[in-house]
Order: structure tokens, then sequence, then C-alpha cells
């Protein structure tokens, strides 16, 4: 029947979100603690991005995303599991931040042979600059509240750190009118 159905779609929801909860807590304790041991190789910069934005794609839903990176982009030197969680937690949490159809563009610049800076971007409702700094820390959550567990920003900053690279967001007063963030690869080129 309908109900049990519905019940049973909403316990499997809660469950999914229950591990996701648990899995960011054991990962932020991995990072936090030095536990995690990165896997460096070098690899192609657009390959990375396109796989992840192709394995979000569910979580990402019908939002269309633009990816511009310059052909003539070194390989970046990273642990590719690593950066994959890097993409995925701003991008998800940009597809939980914004109304569906919203565009998200991924843009990378080579500004020196050995700094890359990668900038991914939504056209949502944008932050308040006070919460700019706030949003990666852990457990701190959006307005209104439930919209996740404030984990996955702040995850991602420390994957970044962990590379020598930094995540920040970027924008101007008086709110953003679109959140970017910048993940700034310097240290992580080769």
């Amino acid at each position: 029947p309908d109900a049990v159905r519905e019940a049973a779609e909403t316990i499997d929801a809660e469950a999914q979100r229950l591990d996701r909860l648990v899995t960011s807590v054991l990962d932020l304790s991995r990072i936090e603690s030095g536990a995690l041991q990165p896997d460096l190789e070098a690899y192609d910069l657009r390959e990375l991005v396109e796989t992840a934005v192709t394995r979000l794609r569910p979580s990402i839903g019908d939002r269309p995303v633009s990816i511009e990176l310059p052909d003539e982009l070194p390989p970046v030197r990273v642990d590719a599991v690593l950066l994959d969680a890097v993409l995925a937690n701003v991008l998800e949490n940009a597809a939980r931040h914004t109304p569906p159809g919203t565009a998200l563009a991924i843009r990378a610049a080579c500004e020196r042979s050995d700094r890359i800076t990668l900038r991914l971007a939504d056209n949502g409702p944008g932050v308040d600059p006070a919460e700019a700094e706030a949003v990666f820390q852990p457990f701190h959550t959006a307005k209104p509240p439930g919209q996740g567990t404030g984990l996955g920003l702040a995850i991602a900053r420390e994957l970044a750190e962990y590379h020598g690279w930094t995540l920040q967001m970027a924008g101007g007063p008086p709110k953003v009118p679109r959140n970017t963030f910048v993940l700034d690869m310097s240290r992580g080129t080769r």
C-alpha cells in the first residue's frame, strides 16, 4: 500500500542521511588526527572534474553545469579521491542551497606554471559576507536549518588544506549575489 511505501522511502532517506553524517564525522576525525594518507599522482584536472560532475548528477539534479577549463592546464599532483571529495562537498552544498534549475559553473585558470585556481560558482541566493568564513566551520548550517549537517564545507576545506591548498568564498557586499568557492591549488601542481 501507498502508506507503507511512503514510510519505507522515508526510512531509507533518513538512513542514507544518517550514513552520510556518520561518514562525514569519521572523515573529519581522520583528517584532523592526521590518519589520512594521500596518494599523490599527476592527473588531468578536466578529467577529474568531469568525472565528479557525472558521478554527482543525481545530487545536482537538473542544474546545468558549465565546465570551462583551458586546454593548456598542466597536470595537477593530487590524491584523486580526496579532490573528488572536495568537489563533491562543494557541488552538493550548492545543489542543497539553490533552487532547482540553478546554473553551476566550474572554471579554472592557470595563473603561473605552478598555480591553478579552480572556481565553483552558483547563481543561488548568496551568502551574507559575515558568514563567508563561518560556512567552513563544522556543524555550521544555513538558515533555515535542516538543509544539511554543516560538515560538507568543513571537510572540503580540511581536504584542500591537507594538499597545501586554500578553499575560500569570494564575492562582494552586501550579499554575495552568487556563491563562488575558490580552490587555489598552488602547491598541488607539478
